[in-house]
């Protein structure tokens, strides 16, 4: 085959598979290098709130356990962040780098899975459709949020586990060598590791590890053992152990960092949905808007997510034919999801059969055959399990919530194996070709048109900074020179202290580097959502503490009829977009407080 020929380098000898993944890997690497180096997308209150933890541990000051504020996102991200604080200076280009790193390590780790279960060049073009992507699933690779950019990498590691565990256990734990039997205790307690690491940082892991939990179960009990057993749930307290820490120590210190929260309780809010809508109303929601976009059909349409859905009478000729579009597509994903699904229980099947009265050494090869077969439904199963949960609990609002779908990625080999073994198998056998021609022809077709919508994606991404295409790219710099120049104008403006809305006051505390530190005020000027508590009462303590909201926002009118009303002397002033009030005379004035 050629992508096993051997190349020269030097005294070295590469596969041209490895080469070409080298290459990928590269590349897919530098096209996010350059997004971070543009400052695309812009950042936002989020992972400026990230920016500070890893300022806040790179100075010694916290060492959190979670995300400030919702304590249910491990603080992963936070702590290889103040790494590259120390090293480069607190930035959001700094912060990102660290997400770059942990995705070249998926995307090494995800190429020999693929390799694994499939063939080399279903892994090669599987790299290549990871290196590019549509505007969501390249921001969510880019953007430093905390917990769900990780979790395909935590999965990934936990499959392949999973698999090798699957392939040491073919032979007898009576018949294993003492140095077999050794071996099964670390990995066991690796895998577990590697399940509690992933579950404190980021519950959405939990899908895969469920799954994997299962695939031991059927194909590892050779060698589930109580010792192996207990090797599992030692790594797993181990992996754990910062959740249990964050709930243990809340009482005394971490309050102020999660609100008072515990981690289950967050979970518990988080997966049980206030609003008034049925089970089929969700899936309904979850198929035609969330599925579409976790799996590339914006690339096809864009459509806003609200303007999606719900559709009513007065929606827009365009958002009805994008969602009937979208529609079509997320057909198209669940039938190859099903088509690949059977495909493998078939496989399983035979194989099963093929087993008895076989000796021992074919049942061994056939055994490997079937671990195989079974790491691929172990793919498939948790993708749909993670769609299944999340439409039937309504973490969010799904329109928004498409992050919480990531983990689908894993599938991407699964669900193109059924179109890739097609065409390839063509290929090589000219008479198989000529008789399934149309078939062939067809998967192709497809593969070619989800191949084109990942890299029109990335293009599209591309003219959204500065020296791309058109107006889109001005309007993106617009964004980032808007936050630059707002944080630069009230540093020089030696405002201290201001109240302000969500989705400004982070990126203004961490962009001047805590010189501007803010609290979050509601619609009503009442105390908003802050996810630091010991911002809030700095800011509560300044009577001349300044107000600062984007022109237009609900917030501006009723801020004028308070200060009329209070006959307070203040000076507007108006610039990138923001209105800013300052006061002028003295008093101790309080400031929005809780409800």
């Amino acid at each position: 085959m050629l992508l096993n020929k051997r190349i020269h380098i030097g005294k070295k000898h590469f596969s041209l598979a490895a080469l070409c993944a080298c290459f990928l890997i590269i590349l897919a690497t530098g096209v996010r290098f350059i997004f971070i180096l543009n400052n695309w997308p812009p950042t936002n209150s989020d992972e400026a709130e990230v920016g500070l933890m890893s300022l806040h541990i790179s100075q010694g000051r916290n060492f959190p356990f979670f995300m400030y504020g919702q304590a249910v996102l491990g603080s992963l991200e936070a702590y290889i962040g103040a790494g590259l604080f120390l090293l480069f200076g607190p930035s959001i280009a700094a912060l990102r780098i660290g997400l770059l790193l942990l995705f070249v390590i998926f995307l090494i780790l995800f190429y020999h899975l693929t390799k694994r279960l499939y063939t080399k060049g279903l892994a090669l073009l599987t790299l290549f459709l990871l290196s590019f992507g549509t505007i969501e699933s390249l921001s969510r690779s880019v953007l430093g949020t905390l917990g769900h950019a990780e979790t395909p990498l935590f999965c990934t590691i936990i499959v392949l586990l999973s698999i090798h565990l699957a392939l040491l256990s073919i032979t007898p734990y009576r018949k294993m060598t003492t140095f077999q039997r050794r071996k099964c205790f670390p990995l066991y307690a690796l895998w577990g590791v590697m399940s509690g690491i992933a579950i404190w940082n980021d519950a959405l892991s939990g899908s895969f590890i469920l799954a994997s939990s299962l695939f031991i179960f059927i194909f590892c009990r050779q060698t589930l053992r109580p010792i192996t057993i207990g090797s599992v749930l030692l790594g797993l307290c181990v992996g754990v152990l910062p959740l249990v820490m964050h709930d243990v120590l809340l009482p005394y210190g971490q309050a102020m960092l999660s609100n008072g929260q515990h981690s289950l309780d967050v979970l518990h809010s988080l997966t049980h949905s206030t609003q008034a809508m049925s089970m089929l109303q969700r899936w309904k929601e979850g198929f035609l808007v969330s599925l579409p976009a976790s799996t590339g059909a914006s690339g096809i349409c864009y459509i806003q997510p609200l303007e999606a859905w719900p559709l009513t009478p007065h929606s827009s000729p365009y958002a009805r034919q994008c969602t009937a579009t979208h529609s079509i597509w997320a057909v198209i994903v669940v039938a190859i999801w099903f088509i690949a699904i059977i495909l493998e229980v078939h496989n399983l099947y035979q194989l099963r059969k093929i087993t008895y009265g076989q000796p021992a050494s074919t049942c061994d090869r056939t055994a490997q055959e079937m671990v195989v077969h079974g790491a691929r439904l172990l793919l498939l199963g948790a993708a749909g399990l993670v769609w299944l949960v999340f439409s039937s609990t309504r973490v969010q609002d799904s329109a928004w919530s498409t992050r919480y779908l990531i983990g689908m990625v894993l599938a991407t080999p699964a669900m193109l194996w059924p179109l890739w073994s097609q065409i390839t198998s063509g290929l090589e056998r000219r008479r198989q070709f000529l008789e399934k021609r149309g078939l062939q022809i067809l998967c192709g077709i497809v593969l070619l048109m989800f191949t084109a919508i990942q890299v029109k994606g990335t293009i599209h991404a591309f003219s959204q900074f500065p020296g791309g295409m058109p107006l889109l790219g001005q309007q993106n710099a617009l964004t980032n020179t808007q936050q630059n120049a707002l944080t630069n104008t009230l540093v020089r403006l030696h405002v201290k202290h201001l109240y302000t809305e969500y989705w400004t006051c982070n990126f203004v505390i961490f962009l001047s580097h805590e010189q501007v530190i803010c609290s979050v005020a509601d619609n009503n000027l009442h105390r908003g959502f802050n996810r630091y508590t010991p911002y809030v009462s700095l800011v509560e303590q300044d009577p001349q503490a300044a107000y600062l909201f984007p022109t237009g926002a609900p917030q501006v009118p009723k801020l004028n009829a308070k200060l009329a009303q209070e006959g307070r002397k203040y000076q507007v002033t108006s610039f990138e977009g923001y209105v800013l009030y300052q006061f002028t005379g003295r008093g101790n004035y309080p400031g929005p407080q809780g409800l």
